[in-house]
């Protein structure tokens, strides 16, 4: 089966250095092994970073094009907007290949962490039944939509934090019934918003947090379904309301995000993976 997961990971003060990540959580640099036939293939969808100051963020590997820099791209000062997502071409990713992920940001001060983010989608991941649509499932299927609140209070230390069930802020969820998750907005900057549970396979899927293109977050996996032809939009079943997580990984500071997910209501149950 399909499957979609999001990578993050931070440096604290790396200043003008490549410095190598630390994971976020139970994140990991380790590509899946999900190659078990030779017939299916793993791809990086999208990859950003998160800087305080303007810096770098790099993937590399001796199966990418190169063990040096391999892609290697500048950064914002505190955006967290897609530097890899909606192009010609989808990066082959190779089984149980280690990435090394490096940010820099010259100029950053004592303390500040500096963040990589990345999505990967596998073509089959044995073990992993992660409920994915096209948007055509969703303009099909689509009832009502929901934006749903979620008042997430990020912690100081990096990684994921203020995780939260989905329903806790606010519950308005019809019983027993599929919602589609197109995208997240917040109010306030954050590296990604994070949304993990049972319906996708427990692996957390990333939305940038980025304030100044709020139009791109609230359409995230419909975008990047439409222009790489694959059904990206996870789903999720209202029964599953209290094992499905939200949380933001967030800078230094801390800040309190509130998390809008734009989602739909979905009639009956969808055809997975189409």
């Amino acid at each position: 089966m399909p499957a979609l997961e999001g990578i993050s990971g931070y440096a604290t003060h790396p200043a003008g250095t490549q410095t190598a990540i630390t994971m976020s959580g139970n994140d990991s640099l380790m590509i899946r092994s999900f190659d078990i036939s030779g017939t299916t293939r793993a791809r990086l969808l999208s990859m950003w970073g998160y800087t305080q100051v303007i810096g770098s963020a790099r993937l590399r590997s001796p199966r990418m094009h190169d063990n040096v820099r391999g892609i290697q791209l500048q950064t914002t000062t505190k955006v967290a907007d897609p530097l890899v997502w909606g192009s010609e071409f989808l990066q082959p990713l190779y089984a149980q290949d280690t990435l090394i992920g490096e940010v820099t940001a010259p100029t950053d001060a004592a303390g500040n962490f500096e963040y990589l983010a990345a999505l990967i989608y596998y073509e089959n991941l044995p073990g992993v039944a992660a409920s994915l649509i096209s948007p055509a499932q969703v303009r099909k299927l689509g009832l009502h939509y929901l934006g749903q609140i979620c008042t997430i209070t990020a912690g100081v230390g990096g990684g994921y934090t203020g995780s939260q069930a989905i329903n806790i802020t606010a519950d308005n969820f019809i019983a027993n019934q599929w919602y589609a998750l197109i995208g997240a907005t917040t109010d306030t900057a954050c590296v990604a918003i994070r949304v993990q549970g049972v319906d996708i396979g427990n692996l957390g899927v990333l939305i940038p947090g980025c304030v100044n293109t709020p139009s791109q977050g609230s359409r995230w996996f419909t975008f990047l379904s439409e222009w790489y032809g694959l059904p990206l939009v996870p789903c999720f079943n209202s029964a599953n309301k209290s094992g499905i997580f939200v949380s933001v990984a967030q800078d230094q500071g801390g800040a309190l995000c509130n998390v809008t997910l734009h989602m739909v209501l979905l009639q009956g149950t969808p055809v997975w993976n189409q």
